[in-house]
Formats: structure tokens, sequence, C-alpha cells
């Protein structure tokens, strides 16, 4: 963006330029003009002295101007475009110089959001980095909850094992009766997960997959709570 405003104002100084030097030498015509119009004017006839200074001038414009002959028609003509030219240049430095305020404007304003987004990267990056952190959060407590399913899916499929070949005893009894204060506690830790789960609800879409990886090991271990609850009630029945 920048590049492109730069390209702008070095081709309006280009053209700027040209302008300028197109009307001072449109001036340097006009002053010789006068120059030569003033020595016709101030004798009434055409001395020696005064017709080589007049004839030096003709010569002189005439160069100037790229003209073919000094003829009274070739100077008019040359004047005439001369003034013309003059005048479409001073409108064009108008414009010229309205386009380099607009530039100065659009310049300053870029800038702003140039800035702007600076800034917004920097937030961003920090956001990153936080939400980087509270994925590896999500991840830990994932392999947490995963290690603690096998251990508990191992006893459950113990005692059950046992419950079906009637081997169950008042101590056996007991180890189920700690093993649920375990699921239990298991439990609690689960809803405090899942309250943290709750408050980052609000994350960016980096994180649905952990959320989705979590709420499927919270299902496990439900199902191995209902086993459990089932378990229980076979027990009572004995």
């Amino acid at each position: 963006m920048e590049e492109i405003v730069y390209k702008y104002k070095k081709e309006y100084e280009t053209s700027t330029k040209q302008f300028e030097e197109e009307l001072l030498l449109t001036e340097h015509f006009k002053k010789e003009e006068n120059i030569f119009t003033d020595k016709i004017l101030q004798t009434s006839d055409f001395s020696t002295k005064t017709d080589g200074q007049v004839l030096k001038t003709l010569i002189k414009i005439q160069s100037l101007l790229k003209l073919k002959d000094h003829t009274d028609t070739s100077f008019i003509c040359a004047l005439t475009r001369l003034e013309s030219s003059e005048f479409k240049n001073k409108k064009e430095l108008k414009r010229l110089a309205k386009l380099e305020n607009n530039l100065d404007k659009s310049l300053a304003e870029m800038q702003d959001n140039l800035n702007l987004l600076k800034r917004t990267v920097s937030d961003c990056k920090g956001t990153k980095f936080e939400q980087e952190s509270r994925m590896e959060e999500f991840e830990k407590n994932i392999e947490v909850l995963e290690q603690k399913k096998i251990e508990y899916r191992e006893k459950l499929e113990f005692f059950e094992n046992m419950l079906e070949d009637g081997e169950l005893n008042k101590n056996r009894i007991a180890n189920l009766q700690e093993l649920e204060l375990q699921l239990n506690n298991l439990n609690s830790l689960v809803n405090i997960r899942e309250e943290k789960l709750k408050s980052f609800f609000d994350l960016k879409p980096d994180f649905n997959l952990s959320k989705i990886k979590f709420e499927e090991k919270v299902r496990e271990f439900n199902s191995l709570v209902e086993k459990k609850d089932i378990l229980i009630q076979n027990l009572s029945y004995r």
C-alpha cells in the first residue's frame, strides 16, 4: 500500500516539475516579447542599432520557440500556443495540488490502519500463546481421565467376574465399597473438569477437537459409573 502511494507521489512530483518548467518557459517568452515590443515602441524609426537589437531578440525568440522563420504569423501562432499551454498548465497544477493533498490524507489513513493491524497481530500472538497453554491443560486432563478409566474398568471387570462366580464375601464387598468411594471422588474430579471446560467454550475453533475428546472421556466415565451402580444393585440382592 505504501509503495502505491509512493509511486503516485513520485509521478505527481515529476509532472509538477515538468509543468513548472513549462510555466517558467512561457514567462520567459512573454518577457522577451515585452522587451521586443518596448524596443519597437521606443523609436519611431528603425535605426541600425535598434534594428540590430530587434533582430537579435527575434532570433533568440525564434530559437527558443523552435520556429522555422521569424515572420509575424509564426510568432503570433507560437505566442497563442504558449498562452493556451500556460492556461492548461496552471489548471493541471491546481489539480495536482489537490491530488497531493488527497494522497497525503490517504497515506496518513493507511499509516493508522497499518499501526492498528500491527497492534492486532501483537494481540493475536498473545491470545494464541494463552490458548495453546489451555489446550495443553485439556490434553493433560484427557490423559488423566483415560488412565483412571482403564484402572476402574479393570477393577469393575474383576468384581463382575467374582459376582458371576458367587465368590464375593464381606471383605470383597468392602473393597467394592472402597471402589465406589474412589469412583465418587473421580466423579467430583470430572465435575471440576467440566466446569473448567464450560469456561473455555468461548475460545477459538482450535479447541473444538480437545473439547470433543474431553466430552468423550466424560461419557466413558459415566458409563463406568452406571456399571458400578448395576454391580452394587446386584450385590444388594445376594
